[in-house]
């Protein structure tokens, strides 16, 4: 009955996934639309706004990567299912690293720029997530998903995975992977500025993310390749 129920309704935890698909959009637009105010009142009301946005975008992006352990698929399935997600994932920042900043300058610029530019994000991504909401459950019904898991997942069992030299050398070096990816995402606006000394910045970061997605899209078929060896 259980196995029954999870084809039914696709992955388990499937439901976090339309959570952060409607919830996202709704802080993109909190983020971007910010109250007049005082400084303090406004960096805190941006600190918020980006904290709700990151729980939102974490119940997305985590349950979405989850996915893929809770569809019965071979190794190889499961390689070239996460290589289309990064293919796609290259798309989005395209579109948000390169014709988002145009659009917002299309559109006047500065704060009433950035607000169409967050709307214009918020249709894109809703109709985006959505389909990875959909598209989870049908891929549940058509390969079949494993058993709910019947452990209820602690704190202290989550932490004494660290233990696992395998999965803490894993954990390491994602992490760093994410800060330098974070630092390079956001000093690279200041590094044209300022080490490159160009002034227009905003129209210079277009072509960076395009050569950058370019190599992500070229690179997904050989990683694959290099994994089924």
């Amino acid at each position: 009955p259980r196995l029954a129920k999870n084809l039914r309704n696709g992955p388990a935890r499937r439901h976090w996934l339309l959570i952060g698909a409607l919830a996202a959009p709704a802080a993109m637009i909190a983020l971007f639309h910010v109250p007049a105010g005082n400084e303090t009142a406004v960096a805190g009301y941006v600190a918020i706004a980006f904290a709700l946005y990151m729980a939102a975008f974490a119940s997305f992006s985590v349950t979405y990567l989850a996915v893929a352990g809770d569809l019965v698929l071979t190794p190889h399935q499961r390689t070239v299912l996460m290589a289309w997600r990064l293919a796609f994932t290259a798309l989005g920042v395209l579109v948000a690293g390169a014709i988002a900043p145009a659009y917002a300058a299309a559109s006047g610029g500065g704060k009433p720029g950035y607000e169409a530019m967050a709307l214009m994000l918020a249709v894109l991504s809703t109709m985006s997530l959505l389909i990875g909401w959909w598209g989870a459950g049908r891929a549940a019904r058509e390969v079949g998903v494993h058993p709910a898991p019947q452990v209820r997942l602690t704190l202290a069992a989550a932490l004494s995975a660290l233990a696992d030299r395998r999965f803490s050398v894993l954990a390491v070096v994602n992490l760093l992977q994410l800060v330098a990816a974070g630092m390079a995402y956001a000093g690279l606006m200041y590094f044209i500025t300022y080490n490159l000394g160009m002034a227009d910045a905003l129209s210079r970061v277009g072509p960076v993310v395009l050569i950058s997605c370019v190599g992500i899209l070229i690179a997904q078929p050989f990683w694959v390749k290099l994994a089924a060896r």
